[in-house]
């Protein structure tokens, strides 16, 4: 059922879209409506000169204007079932389709379209441009159906995407899913842009595999590559093409890397700990204990850093190929950087054990010497592990000196103290590290004790120990001191 006053352009179609009402409402839902909607955008409400003033200024009119047509008609809403209306005709026919309505909101310029369910039900559909859901500020009432049932956005004839209103669904939410719509078609187009770095991913690792060139690295790049590839289509993760697009520049690099050849490709693979090399992996005691004499002789002995590691590796690996590698010795010997006949003519090394007095008298205790890192800088330590008895015999105490040797060359003793097989605590032998533990040793008789309170380095962790059983003919609780 559609009015029109005379003199005016407007409907009782267009008016109840206004208000977001429907002839079957009551009109007491039809005032409580106009009273919400007229206060909301009462030109009082806003500030004037505003972003949106003059949109709220405009609606207010619209909504005094489609309230003053309706009022003529109050009779007529909430007799739907009494009144057959254009709604009523057509739902109560099986075949006839209604023809398509062009209606203008505002500014924007849309169509109804109506369409039969396949149990015979009237549906109306409403298609927008795509540049026109930005302007878009409600849903229009159609004449033949009481809402909006989908939203279908078009572009030069084509559906992009479609929206169901029937659920609830407003404008903004129309909105949203356009823009997350958006996003996902950017992804699918950036996915077909890359699909062809993808494909070559693929066959470049296997062509490098066929060469016997090191693929280590190049299969963890393009393993990245080709799953933050993947999330483009399959899922809605936060992987954008521009990340995408680094990662395949990455394998490129790579790939790049390997095709100049040459030993180099391994060394540095060696030395990036990348490759797997038995002797490799051996070379590292010969390391710390060429560390540990350096220390010990106050730098007289070389440190094997980088430059010379990599230049005995030169020496020894003269193919490109991983197969010929595994045949190459590249074990490190320790006579070949400490000659015990130059360290013999030396006046003062540090020593490599410490005897401290125990319960069963004098015992050597060794010591490793390493550098650790302090407020930015290398100072070198030397650590000891020592049980907790000997420790507590050899700690200084108050008024008393320590009974721990000092270190030539300004090196530090650090103290590991073991308890149960366990280390409990760690640090420089003085007054902290006695106090905790005394306080371990209290807290212990009480099974609260902690292992690890830490030291200078950070080094130990709170654990905690269990409480000693009590004994089967203890009746009672655990008294509390």
């Amino acid at each position: 059922m559609s009015f029109t006053i005379p003199g005016q352009q407007k409907t009782v179609s267009s008016a109840c879209s206004v208000l977001g009402v429907t002839l079957s409402d009551a009109w007491s839902d039809v005032k409580v409506t106009y009273r919400r909607l007229a206060h909301e955008f009462h030109p009082d409400k806003h500030e004037e000169g505003g972003a949106d003033a003059a949109y709220k200024t405009a609606r207010f009119r619209d909504i005094q204007e489609a309230y003053e047509l309706l009022e003529t008609f109050k009779d007529d809403f909430g007799r739907v079932k009494d009144a057959p209306s254009a709604r009523d005709e057509y739902a109560n026919t099986t075949d006839d389709v209604p023809e398509p309505e062009h209606i203008r909101i505002e500014d924007v310029v849309a169509y109804i379209r109506y369409e039969r369910t396949w149990y015979k039900a009237l549906e109306a559909y409403l298609e927008i441009d795509v540049d026109d859901v930005a302007r878009l500020k409600w849903y229009p009432v159609p004449t033949h159906t009481h809402s909006i049932h989908e939203v279908r956005v078009v572009q030069g004839g084509v559906v992009l995407m479609t929206h169901y209103a029937y659920t609830g669904q407003g404008i903004v939410s129309l909105r949203k899913g356009l823009a997350e719509w958006r996003r996902v078609e950017e992804r699918k187009n950036a996915a077909e842009k890359l699909k062809s770095r993808f494909n070559s991913s693929v066959s470049i690792v296997s062509k490098m595999r066929d060469l016997d060139r090191p693929t280590v690295t190049l299969d963890y790049l393009a393993s990245e590559a080709r799953s933050a590839f993947r999330s483009l289509t399959s899922s809605y993760k936060p992987t954008t093409p521009i990340q995408v697009e680094k990662l395949f520049d990455k394998v490129d690099e790579e790939v790049e890397r390997l095709e100049k050849g040459g030993p180099e490709v391994i060394i540095e693979d060696l030395l990036n700990g990348v490759l797997y090399h038995s002797d490799v992996t051996a070379n590292q005691a010969v390391i710390d204990a060429v560390r540990s004499w350096h220390i010990r002789t106050n730098g007289f002995i070389d440190l094997i850093d980088q430059s010379v590691l990599r230049a005995f590796y030169e020496r020894r690996i003269t193919s490109e190929r991983i197969q010929d590698l595994q045949l190459t010795g590249l074990r490190l010997h320790l006579e070949d950087y400490v000659l015990e006949e130059l360290i013999d003519e030396l006046d003062v090394v540090a020593p490599a054990t410490i005897e401290l007095e125990g319960s069963k008298g004098l015992t050597a205790y060794t010591l490793n010497y390493d550098y650790f890192e302090r407020d930015g800088q290398k100072v070198p330590v030397a650590t000891v592990t020592l049980p907790l008895r000997v420790y507590e015999h050899n700690a200084p105490e108050h008024g008393k000196p320590s009974k721990f040797p000092s270190l030539p060359f300004g090196i530090e003793l650090r103290v590991q103290i073991l308890f149960e097989e366990r280390i409990i605590f760690a640090g420089m032998p003085g007054e902290d590290l006695a106090k905790k533990v005394t306080k371990f040793k209290r807290s212990r008789s009480r099974g609260k004790a902690l292992q690890g309170a830490g030291d200078d380095f950070g080094y130990g962790r709170y654990q905690p120990i269990a409480a000693s059983p009590l004994p089967p003919w203890f009746k009672g609780t655990r008294p509390r001191w």
